[in-house]
C-alpha cells in the first residue's frame, strides 16, 4: 500500500523523521515479529534455565557459570556453520529449525523437570541444546534483512531489529517469572515451547528474494565475486577472506570487533559488587537496568529517525571506547546516582555499536556471502563470550579485579585508536555508500529462499 509519504518527491521524504520505516515492507514485518517472537523465548528460557539449576536443583555459581558457559561454546561451534547454511541453504528454513530446536530443548526440560530426572549434568547439556537453536539463527536473521529491504533503509531496518531484542530482553524473564509462579517449572516450559513454534508460523508468508537478483553497492563496485559452491570449509574460508581482505574497510571494521571481543571478558558490565557496597534492594537495584534500557531505546530511536550516518566508523570505534570506560566507571562507582547515570549513558553506547556494526557490513556484502560475514561476526563475539564466562567461574574470579578492569580499559582505548588512525577510510566509512535506490518490497518475487 502506498502511503502519503511515498507520494512525495524522495528527497522530501528523506527530510521527514520515520523511524518505523522499514515497517513498509511486507516481509520484514513478518520477519521482525518471528525475531520478537523468538527473542522474548530466548530470553524467557534463559532465565528459566537459571532458575531451574539455582533454585530446584539447589546449584551455586558453579553451576550457574557451566550452565552460561555451554549457552556460549554452542554459538562458538555453529555459527560459522550457520553463516554457510544461511547463504547456500533455504534462508526461511534454517529461520524455522531455529525455532524447532529450541522447542525442543524446552520440551526435554520440561519431561526431565516432570519426571524428577533433572540434574545437574542434564541441564548443563539442556542449556547447551537450547544454545544451539539460537546460534543456527543468528546468522540468517541478520543475513535476510538487507535481501528484504532497500539500502537506505538498513539503519532503519537494524534499530527497530534491535527494539524487538530489546523488548525480547524485557518481556522474556517477566514471562518466565509469572509462568513459573503460576503453572511450575515444568509448564512454563512447554508454555514457551508453544510461544516460539508459534512465532515460527511468522515465517510461512514470508518471500525471500533469490541471492542473485540484490547486488550490494560493493558488488555493483565490481567487488571480487564470490566462489563457486564447495564444501563447509572452503565456504567458511572464503567467508573469512572477505571480511580480512585488503579491499574495503571491513578489515579494519572486524580488527576492531576482535580486539573487543578479546578484553571483553574483563570489561562487561558487572555491578553486583557495587550494588553490595551501596546496600540497596533487589527492586531498587533492577531500577538501573530499566535506567539501561530506557538508554538504549533512546539510541534505538535515534538512529532509527536520522537514516544515514556519516563516518559511522568512527562512531563505531567511540561507542567501543566509552562501553568500556563506563562499564569500568560503573564498578567503581561510590553513589546510586552515579551509577544511574552511568548506566543510562552506557545504554546508549550499547545498542549504538551493534546497529552500526550490522549496518556497515550489510552494506558492503554482496547478498550471497553476507550470512557468511555475519556468522564471522557472531563468531568473533562467541570467543569473547566464551572467554567472559570462563572469567566469571569462581575458580578464576580473580581475573576481574579492578587492576586487570583498568588494564583491560587502557589497552582497548590504545588498539581502538591505532586501528581508527591507520585505516582513514574506515574512519570515514558510513553507514550505507550512496546512492541507495529504493526497492518495491511488492514487486519482489518469491525466491528459492
Amino acid at each position: 500500500m502506498v502511503t502519503s509519504s511515498e507520494a512525495r518527491p524522495p528527497d522530501q521524504r528523506e527530510r521527514r523523521l520515520q523511524p518505523f520505516a522499514s515497517f513498509r515492507y511486507r516481509n520484514y514485518r513478518w520477519l521482525w515479529a518471528a525475531n520478537v517472537t523468538h527473542g522474548v523465548v530466548e530470553n524467557a528460557q534463559r532465565f528459566a534455565i537459571l532458575w531451574l539449576a539455582l533454585d530446584t536443583l539447589d546449584g551455586g555459581s558453579r553451576l550457574v557459570g557451566l550452565v552460561t558457559l555451554m549457552a556460549v561454546v554452542a554459538p562458538l561451534l555453529l555459527t560459522l556453520p550457520a553463516g554457510v547454511l544461511a547463504d547456500r541453504k533455504d534462508r526461511r528454513l534454517v529461520l524455522v529449525a531455529s525455532h524447532v530446536l529450541v522447542a525442543f530443548g524446552l520440551v526435554v526440560a520440561a519431561i526431565l523437570n516432570g519426571t524428577g530426572a533433572a540434574s545437574q549434568g542434564l541441564v548443563v547439556l539442556i542449556a547447551f541444546i537450547l544454545g544451539v537453536g539460537v546460534a543456527v539463527g543468528e546468522p540468517v536473521r541478520a543475513a535476510v534483512i538487507p535481501a528484504i529491504v532497500p539500502g537506505n533503509r538498513l539503519l532503519n531496518a537494524n534499530a527497530l531489529y534491535a527494539l524487538g531484542r530489546g523488548l525480547g530482553a524485557i518481556v522474556g524473564p517477566v514471562l518466565a517469572g509469572v509462568l513459573i509462579g503460576t503453572s511450575g517449572m515444568g509448564s512454563a516450559f512447554v508454555v514457551l515451547a508453544v510461544v516460539i513454534l508459534g512465532g515460527a508460523l511468522f515465517l510461512k508468508p514470508l518471500r525471500l528474494p533469490s541471492r542473485g537478483s540484490s547486488p550490494s553497492p560493493q558488488q555493483a563496485a565490481g567487488s571480487p565475486q564470490p566462489q563457486a559452491i564447495g564444501g563447509m570449509f572452503d565456504d567458511i574460508g572464503e567467508g573469512f577472506r572477505f571480511v580480512t581482505s585488503r579491499w574495503g574497510e571491513l578489515r579494519g571494521l572486524f580488527a576492531l570487533l576482535v580486539a573487543t571481543s578479546l578484553l571483553g571478558p574483563w570489561l562487561v558490565l558487572d555491578i553486583g559488587p557495587t550494588l553490595d557496597q551501596l546496600d540497596v534492594s533487589p527492586r531498587t537495584a533492577s531500577l538501573l537496568f530499566v535506567v539501561l534500557g530506557l538508554g538504549a531505546l533512546v539510541t534505538v530511536f535515534i538512529l532509527a529517525s536520522i537514516g544515514r550516518v556519516t563516518n559511522a566508523g568512527t562512531w563505531y570505534g567511540v561507542a567501543l571506547v566509552a562501553g568500556a570506560v563506563l562499564a569500568a566507571g560503573i564498578s567503581l562507582a561510590d553513589s546510586y546516582a552515579l551509577v544511574a547515570l552511568l548506566m543510562f549513558i552506557y545504554g546508549l553506547a550499547l545498542d549504538g555499536r551493534s546497529i552500526l556494526f550490522h549496518t556497515l557490513v550489510q552494506s558492503r556484502t554482496p547478498i550471497s556471502l553476507v550470512g557468511r560475514a555475519m556468522g564471522t561476526y557472531f563468531f568473533v563475539l562467541a570467543i569473547g563470550a566464551v572467554l567472559g564466562a570462563l572469567v566469571s567461574l569462581p575458580e578464576v574470579g580473580g581475573l576481574r579485579d579492578q587492576g586487570w578492569l583498568t588494564a583491560a580499559v587502557v589497552v582497548l582505548v590504545g588498539v581502538v585508536a591505532m586501528i581508527l588512525w591507520r585505516n582513514p577510510g574506515l574512519r570515514r566509512m558510513p553507514s550505507h555508500p550512496e546512492p541507495a535506490q529504493p526497492v518495491d518490497d511488492e514487486a519482489v518475487a518469491p525466491g528459492t529462499g
